[in-house]
């Protein structure tokens, strides 16, 4: 289901036809999307499972005034702009004017902000500030990925999911949970996507813009007591893509390349300073320059325990995070 709280409604049909109401966090605590005093827009698991989307990226190309432009490998870094609001650049610490956060936890880095899509509950994004609630940089406004939590008293569950396509595409995500005991249970999720380069390199004889990505989940809820509830999670992700190998923006004359090029607008006129000379065919590219690595290590674990009292409920949240980037090496030759 899809929900938007600029829309008429804040119910959604489900897979059997009948009006299922959305239920977001938005505002810090569980609130029907009808009753919630800002602009959100929210997508559920199913939805997203049904839009067959790849990645982050493709979700938020969906949400109105929402804009995304890419640096290096677009699976891993993405810069998003909400009404007009954001940060352009391509460092790992950049900080962003749209906030991200997974679980309630702030991710700190645009290089890992595209890497959750997989076995959520829901995406919320709330367009405009948000720095009341959710702190600095959020201008722009916030994107919260909710992943599926442990069902405690549940049965085991879970599913699998596999994509093949061209370019040797092969894309896996799966999950399993269930109870341990009658007061704990556990969920645990993978996702996997590779595909081999798309472009061909004429110099090299290599193919460039390959694609190699990993992401584990795993979740330990328990209930201590009747008013305590407390969720553990660890998370790693890995990329291993290449980026396209650079290329100069004006080139030479191929004739004399002392001189410059007098057509760059023309695929396959100008040449590289070393007499090679760009393809016609958006597949091919010449340059003599080594792969240009887009590589990424990165995860972290949190504990979130909540205490509910008569009136109110108190909740702590406590996170670490690392990220490690290997950038592309960028030569003009």
């Amino acid at each position: 289901m899809l929900g938007q709280r600029d829309g008429p409604a804040a119910l959604a049909q489900d897979d059997e036809g009948a009006l299922e109401e959305i239920v977001v966090t938005a505002t810090r605590r569980a609130e029907s999307l009808q009753d919630v005093g800002i602009s959100v827009t929210a997508f559920s698991g199913n939805q997203i499972d049904r839009m067959n989307v790849s990645d982050s990226t493709d979700l938020l190309s969906r949400v109105a005034n929402l804009n995304i432009a890419s640096n290096q490998s677009p699976s891993t870094n993405a810069n998003v702009f909400i009404r007009g609001v954001g940060s352009t650049g391509i460092s790992f610490n950049l900080q962003s004017g749209v906030g991200f956060y997974s679980d309630e936890v702030v991710l700190n880095s645009p290089v890992v902000n595209v890497l959750q899509l997989y076995d959520l509950e829901r995406v919320e994004v709330l367009r405009g500030p948000q720095n009341t609630l959710y702190g600095r940089n959020t201008t722009g406004g916030a994107v919260n990925y909710i992943s599926k939590k442990p069902e405690i008293g549940g049965e085991t569950n879970g599913f699998v999911s596999v994509k093949v396509g061209r370019f040797g595409q092969a894309g896996l995500e799966a999950a399993v949970g269930g109870a341990i005991g009658d007061s704990a249970a556990y969920r645990i999720a993978v996702n996997t996507a590779s595909r081999d380069g798309i472009r061909t390199n004429q110099v090299s004889d290599q193919d460039d813009e390959e694609v190699d990505k990993k992401a584990v989940r795993a979740q330990l809820a328990f209930e201590p007591s009747d008013n305590v509830s407390i969720n553990f999670k660890a998370h790693v992700e890995r990329v291993r893509d290449d980026d396209q190998r650079k290329v100069p923006v004006n080139g030479f004359d191929p004739n004399d390349l002392t001189s410059p090029c007098t057509e760059t607008n023309k695929p396959g006129t100008c040449a590289t300073s070393r007499g090679f000379i760009g393809s016609t065919d958006w597949r091919e590219v010449h340059s003599d320059l080594v792969k240009a690595p887009m590589e990424v290590d990165a995860g972290g674990a949190s504990a979130s325990i909540t205490i509910d009292f008569e009136n109110f409920s108190l909740t702590s949240i406590t996170a670490v995070s690392y990220t490690h980037l290997t950038l592309p090496t960028i030569i003009l030759v």
